[in-house]
């Protein structure tokens, strides 16, 4: 059974429910459904991250902090929880095979961290699945501007003008806040 962005939206199932539940190795107050791409809190008895449909960052990566078995608080990714726990290993335990190991969404979902759609690999191999490019697009000079004038005449949040010129020029939200900000695109005086 996965639910991808169900597990987002919809209720989740009871933990009595759940078949395929397992330990997260270094994290023993916690458990994970690989199916469901969900971790579970066994203090609390919830479910972790099933009211965040925004997610963190341009992307919208799901990111919790869940206490080690050493009492340290570590921000993790559900994504590295439940692609640690398949092959029970701490989180991150990858990175330190050598070449830089990344976890990527198969279908592009960031929200989808179901076992089935997670595959590890390398950088480039993440990129190359990617829907769009960050390093192939670019703001052009004109669409600079345009940013700029929408911007002076926007009356809503920063971060709600962020998100959507980034969505419609296909670039991340700091592209644009840069440009807003004349960190890049930046007109001299004299040529303004």
């Amino acid at each position: 059974m996965s639910y991808g962005d169900n597990a987002i939206t919809k209720e989740l199932p009871k933990i009595e429910e759940v078949k395929d539940l397992l330990p997260l190795k270094g994290y023993s107050q916690y458990l994970v459904s690989p199916s469901l791409g969900k971790v579970y809190n066994k203090m609390s008895g919830k479910w972790l991250l099933s009211n965040n449909p925004k997610g963190v960052g341009d992307k919208g990566y799901l990111l919790t902090k869940l206490k080690h078995d050493d009492g340290k608080s570590v921000p993790l990714y559900e994504h590295e929880c439940v692609y640690a726990s398949m092959w029970g290993d701490e989180p991150k335990s990858w990175r330190k095979y050598g070449e830089k190991l990344e976890i990527d969404h198969i279908d592009g979902n960031v929200k989808n961290n179901c076992i089935e759609n997670l595959i590890l690999g390398t950088s480039s191999d993440n990129k190359k699945n990617r829907s769009y490019d960050v390093e192939k697009n670019y703001l052009t000079l004109e669409n600079a501007q345009i940013v700029r004038e929408e911007f002076s005449i926007w009356e809503g949040s920063k971060l709600a003008f962020y998100e959507a010129m980034s969505k419609r020029f296909h670039v991340t939200m700091r592209t644009i806040q840069n440009c807003v900000l004349g960190v890049t695109y930046r007109v001299d005086a004299d040529e303004g």
